[in-house]
């Protein structure tokens, strides 16, 4: 049995995440899989960020990292303008890398997206459930502090769910891929962080428009997006949902964000 960190890469304002969970998780796993396409949700090429700068930070990562730039696969929907088709593309880049790793029904899956990191203790609690459940197919999932656009500006009245920790039997054998997401045991306990949209501003207008949700930006913009935004940071919440989050400017996030983020913090401040 080998256990398997799972992401994805997108975008160079992921690499602090992704260096973050590596390390919290490091001495847990067997290998850190990082999938990097060659396309976007909406089916278009896009420019390879690649793993120079997450090797520079992580100087042992070379021992453990599986990296795949994904190419664009036969099931890949090409200059997608259908919000479904997007979804379509964001399964597939999420749940293809079993077709290049070799994995067995036993092993475990940490299935992340790069802008979601777990805390250490709770997935050393989530591995002694899985070891201990007699289901083969055994998967759970926990809730996270939502941060949104800055990394300081918390959700405060709402946790997210979507990274799961799989016993790989639940998915493998399937011919299409799977989310690895949203699995099993909704577990009420808080394993981690989203660091939704944290990212500089361009870079989030560049998100906004190729991503799975594009039809959301689109769809509920009267002014640009780039100044909903803004009017968003001013007023400290998050609008692109039917019910908008409130988010609040905490003085002292480190109590809440995972150790090994607010060390590579230090190390590589973000913008």
């Amino acid at each position: 049995m080998k256990i398997f960190l799972k992401s994805i890469l997108t975008n160079p304002n992921e690499i602090i995440f992704l260096a973050s969970q590596y390390l919290e998780l490091k001495d847990l796993i067997d290998k850190f899989i990082i999938i990097e396409p060659e396309f976007t949700h909406t089916g278009k090429s896009r420019n390879m960020v690649g793993i120079d700068k997450l090797l520079e930070i992580c100087d042992d990562l070379n021992q453990k990292l599986e990296y795949i730039p994904l190419p664009f696969l036969k099931n890949v929907i090409h200059n997608s303008k259908d919000s479904h088709h997007n979804h379509k593309n964001e399964m597939i880049t999420r749940g293809s890398f079993k077709d290049f790793i070799d994995l067995s029904p036993r092993d475990i899956v940490i299935s992340t997206d790069a802008d979601e990191i777990l805390y250490e203790d709770y997935v050393k609690r989530a591995l002694k459930r899985l070891r201990n459940s007699p289901n083969p197919f055994y998967a759970e999932t926990p809730y996270l502090h939502q941060f949104i656009y800055k990394d300081n500006f918390l959700a405060a009245n709402f946790s997210f769910r979507g990274p799961s920790i799989i016993r790989a039997a639940r998915y493998i054998f399937f011919n299409y891929p799977k989310h690895w997401r949203y699995s099993g045991r909704v577990i009420n306990e808080l394993g981690g962080c989203h660091f939704s949209w944290c990212m500089p501003l361009d870079s989030l207008i560049e998100k906004a428009s190729i991503s799975a949700h594009k039809q959301l930006f689109i769809e509920s913009c009267e002014s640009s997006i780039r100044q909903r935004i803004l009017d968003d940071i001013e007023e400290k919440v998050y609008s692109f949902r039917k019910n908008k989050l409130h988010l609040l400017n905490i003085n002292n996030p480190e109590k809440i964000w995972p150790q090994k983020y607010s060390m590579v913090k230090k190390i590589m401040p973000s913008e």
